[in-house]
């Protein structure tokens, strides 16, 4: 399971490149094409994935974990020996969470870098670049809850992270299997929090659940008071929610001057991460919230994940880091299998390396073993297993959780099967 953000930013390591984008980038002529295809064993150059996502900026607490993840499965992929024997280079570029950042860092990764494939950008951003990524040939791991692209048709797109689609129903249906009757939406007001809202209320709603009350409140504020005092209000037996950790800190600092601390809370995956628990205290997190994140978290890899993140970086995982592990994982297979670095040979490649009626394999290491002795392989993620349906889309199982130290710790409560979460009103 992943833990949550840091204040850090950034920095160069091993094998990585970290770009800095100036505003000279935009001049980049976007029609450029990505590095030219080569299967050929006696090219020894480093193979280029990119990062497109935010470092900084109000979105960063999503994509420091992605960044990290990816930084250690580049590690993985180069100490077991690369990708057709070639190192893999991973360029991260920062686009704050905003579709005009991610232009040009799109430009630079695939016109300037020669990327072959990438990691992001999320739904909002790749509505702006999209296109650079079609002209460009570049495969996408597409990643966050945003349900833009719930529907793909474009056989360059897999979304590695499941849509609030999903998620949000998720959350709905183990409150009501937990028996909680009567809640408040507690969201902020950014658009991604509203488009779950409106999932976990929907569901929630045609579940049999009454509504008490809809609190709508800005990010990451000074003091939370009135909200609270309309949760508390509303008298209800659940809240189901969505917040950043510097949010949660302060509302439920809020919530214990006003002894709302007896109320369940139900919220997504990342208020599992360890500054979430870190800022409100782990008994106080333990006592109320649970939180609900894809996959039943037990793969066979997650050991070998937190051991080598824990060694590299000096820290627990942070939220979203799996799917950003799983992502580059998921294409460096893919690129082995097709032998080739050709954007649509390598995206053929990855429902290849997903067949769930292939050979489990858990870590890069050992699917690499594989497909060298002939075999076709399943890539078992750390979040979860990569079942993709025929919109590009993971989709499976969820469980629900409780932490069970700051560290990243957590033990399953409860699990969701994907029948269950269909006949709840999943996509």
């Amino acid at each position: 399971m992943t833990s949550n953000h840091g204040s850090r930013r950034s920095r160069a390591r091993d094998g990585i490149k970290i770009v800095e984008l100036g505003a000279a980038l935009a001049l980049v002529l976007a029609g450029c094409s990505a590095a030219p295809s080569s299967s050929s064993s006696a090219n020894t150059s480093p193979i280029a994935i990119g990062y497109n996502g935010p470092i900084t900026g109000h979105g960063a607490h999503t994509g420091i974990g992605l960044l990290e993840g990816a930084e250690v499965a580049v590690q993985a992929i180069n100490n077991a020996g690369g990708v057709m024997g070639r190192q893999v280079q991973f360029i991260s570029g920062d686009n704050k969470t905003d579709p005009i950042d991610a232009i040009p860092v799109a430009q630079q990764q695939i016109s300037v870098d020669h990327i072959v494939a990438s990691l992001g950008p999320a739904s909002s951003e790749l509505v702006a670049t999209k296109r650079y990524y079609d002209a460009g040939n570049i495969p996408i791991a597409l990643y966050g809850g945003d349900t833009t692209y719930d529907t793909i048709t474009d056989p360059l797109i897999w979304k590695v992270t499941p849509s609030d689609s999903e998620l949000g129903v998720a959350m709905a249906l183990y409150a009501n299997k937990a028996g909680y009757h009567r809640a408040v939406m507690l969201f902020d007001t950014t658009q991604a929090s509203q488009q779950l809202k409106a999932i976990v209320t929907r569901t929630w709603v045609k579940l049999g659940g009454t509504v008490a009350a809809t609190v709508d409140y800005a990010a990451e504020q000074t003091s939370y008071r009135s909200e609270v005092e309309k949760v508390i209000a509303a008298k209800p037996d659940v809240i189901l929610f969505y917040m950043t950790a510097p949010t949660m800190g302060v509302m439920f600092a809020n919530m214990e001057e006003l002894n709302g601390l007896s109320i369940q809370m139900v919220g997504d995956d990342s208020s599992l991460g360890s500054s979430f628990v870190k800022v409100v205290g782990l008994a106080n997190h333990q006592k109320v919230v649970t939180s609900l994140t894809t996959g039943t978290v037990t793969s066979p890899g997650l050991t070998f994940f937190n051991s080598l993140y824990a060694t590299k970086l000096g820290h627990a995982p942070e939220p979203n880091a799996n799917y950003g592990y799983d992502g580059i994982t998921m294409l460096a297979l893919a690129i082995e299998k097709a032998q080739s670095t050709d954007g649509q040979a390598i995206a053929r490649a990855i429902p290849e390396v997903e067949d769930p009626n292939n050979q489990q394999v858990y870590t890069f290491a050992q699917g690499l073993a594989a497909l060298k002795a002939g075999k076709n392989i399943k890539y078992v993620g750390v979040g979860g297993p990569l079942d993709f349906d025929a919109n590009h889309q993971v989709y499976g199982p969820f469980g629900a959780y409780k932490a069970t130290d700051t560290n990243g710790g957590t033990k399953l409560i409860m699990s969701l099967t994907t029948d269950e979460l269909r006949a709840a009103g999943a996509p």
